[in-house]
């Protein structure tokens, strides 16, 4: 009797568990298909192209090299109103960013300079004779061992940086 108990127990459960099988023709519901049934792009792809020659409307120009950084663009802070204010933020953000390794003077001197090789004198005379777009440049995408700041720093707030560096080599 207790033979044929489990072999009935035994039976039950193998009934019941092919009673689970899925059916592949049964529509399912889902609950939220948010984004489950979404269409798939590959990675970095636009599901359309745009239309030949035409252009973006926010797009932000970034020149290929310092030098065509440095013949192309320009600070827009020269001859405007409240500039000594815009200097301030500029001494702000050069102390945020750029004073651990520069220096307060721009001088190369910076606190992290004993660890690593020691960045250049950007009040040198080499750095003068440089237009603004080269240090706008290096802020945005870095340098030799320099990183960059393009995603922590605004448009901006880069040509203010840029308008203190220029008072820093004013300064010797």
């Amino acid at each position: 009797m207790k033979k044929y108990f489990f072999l009935s127990i035994f039976l039950f459960q193998l009934l019941l568990t092919q009673a689970c099988v899925p059916d592949g023709n049964v529509t399912k519901l889902q609950f939220m298909p948010d984004m489950a049934d979404g269409p798939v792009a590959k990675v970095l792809r636009s599901y359309l192209d745009p239309p030949e020659n035409s252009v973006a409307m926010n797009a932000i120009f970034y020149p290929e090299s310092p030098e065509e950084a440095e013949q192309v663009l320009e600070s827009p802070y020269y001859n405007q109103r409240h500039l000594e204010e815009k200097l301030q933020d500029g001494k702000k953000l050069y102390g945020d960013y750029c004073t651990p390794c520069h220096g307060k003077l721009g001088k190369g001197d910076g606190t992290i300079t004993d660890k690593y090789p020691r960045p250049p004198d950007i009040t040198n005379d080499y750095y003068k004779e440089k237009k603004d777009g080269f240090f706008y440049y290096r802020i945005v995408f870095g340098g030799d061992l320099m990183p960059s700041y393009g995603h922590a720093i605004s448009n901006i707030e880069r040509w203010k940086i840029v308008l203190y560096i220029r008072k820093l080599q004013t300064l010797d």
